[in-house]
């Protein structure tokens, strides 16, 4: 589920948060149930919350309050959950073939089904066929059952599987599409400065160092930082990938990253993101008002309103982020660079 930047493209963050919202509905209903009000069943002493979790405190997400979230206005007027399927054991079925109906246990249960699953089989009355349990048993006299069957062929299967060689981002190539047209022209770029820093040889032995660094890196190789751009009012991404040589101390690097070319009358809203080939997520820094960088979400939105922070390619990025001093030295103009990754290897933190 991380990072949050690329949670919504997995399925799995709609079944989860959706399952998620279910318990919390049939929590509510049980409330219900005991004469309590959902809407107002929340500590109101604001002196015992922390700042950010009070009744009438911004929930993040525009002008919504966390009192919103307890109201039934929503399952009201908006979507309503189907009941849960249940199960008897005089009626083992739970009304979908993709779900299959649980004796094993104190309380029958419907739970995922599975191929390997004995299948129930019912008459149009509801009664199992041939007035036995409701269970098709698929083993033969002469032959495997057909899960074993089925079973086997998935090991035949597995053993010519083979590992990808390498990561997946290595093969990501840009695609310069936003809202299904492929048009470079609708794409501008933003200087972001990745700073990558390794202290794992700083004689600090307790600093933990994930498993998958160590297979990934064998110190050959470099290290790898992707650099992301999606789009939150568009759809759009764009990937850079950045190397550095391992054990270096601390390096930085520009990386020109695609986003979609603001108009006269619509704004790019757009999240970046940047994380290591061993996972590890980078920390965002963007410039504030005084010119200084601090933490942030990663989240920034263009205009063609000064100052502008995108430029309509790399080349004409280059040119305005490298200056000449007084000796004529090409130096950085670090009040053009907006946003700043800093990619810890030391960090303890995982994502997963």
């Amino acid at each position: 589920m991380a990072p949050p930047s690329l949670a919504a493209f997995d399925p799995v963050f709609y079944l989860l948060h959706s399952y998620v919202d279910l318990l919390w509905e049939i929590f509510r209903g049980l409330q219900k149930r005991k004469g309590i009000d959902p809407t107002t069943d929340y500590p109101l002493n604001n002196t015992e919350i922390p700042p950010g979790q009070r009744y009438n405190d911004s929930s993040g997400f525009g002008a919504l309050l966390n009192r919103h979230g307890l109201s039934n206005v929503f399952t009201d007027n908006i979507y309503k959950y189907e009941r849960p399927p249940t199960c008897t054991r005089e009626r083992p079925d739970c009304g979908s073939e993709f779900i299959h109906c649980d004796v094993n246990g104190p309380e029958p249960r419907c739970v995922s089904a599975s191929i390997f699953d004995p299948r129930p089989l019912f008459l149009p009355s509801g009664l199992p066929m041939n007035g036995g349990s409701g269970i098709r048993h698929t083993r033969s006299v002469r032959n495997a059952s057909r899960a074993d069957r089925s079973w086997k062929n998935l090991l035949d299967h597995a053993t010519e599987v083979k590992c990808q060689a390498s990561n997946v981002n290595e093969q990501y190539g840009n695609t310069f599409t936003i809202d299904g047209k492929s048009d470079k022209s609708l794409w501008a770029y933003i200087p972001v400065q990745v700073i990558y820093t390794d202290r794992q040889d700083s004689g600090n032995a307790s600093t933990p160092v994930h498993e998958i660094c160590k297979r990934s890196n064998d110190g050959s190789l470099p290290v790898r930082v992707f650099v992301e751009s999606n789009g939150l009012n568009y759809d759009g991404m764009y990937k850079h990938i950045s190397h550095f040589r391992k054990n270096v101390g601390t390096d930085a690097e520009l990386a020109y990253v695609g986003v979609r070319k603001p108009t006269n009358d619509v704004t790019s809203d757009v999240v970046l993101s940047a994380y290591d080939n061993c996972g590890r997520v980078c920390q965002p820094y963007c410039l504030d008002a005084s010119g200084k960088s601090r933490k942030c979400p990663g989240a920034i939105r263009l205009s063609k309103h000064a100052p502008l922070m995108y430029w309509p390619d790399a080349g004409a990025a280059t040119g305005a982020l490298w200056v000449k001093n007084d000796y004529g030295l090409p130096v950085l103009a670090e009040s053009q660079v907006f946003v700043r990754f800093v990619c810890d290897a030391s960090v303890s933190f995982w994502p997963w």
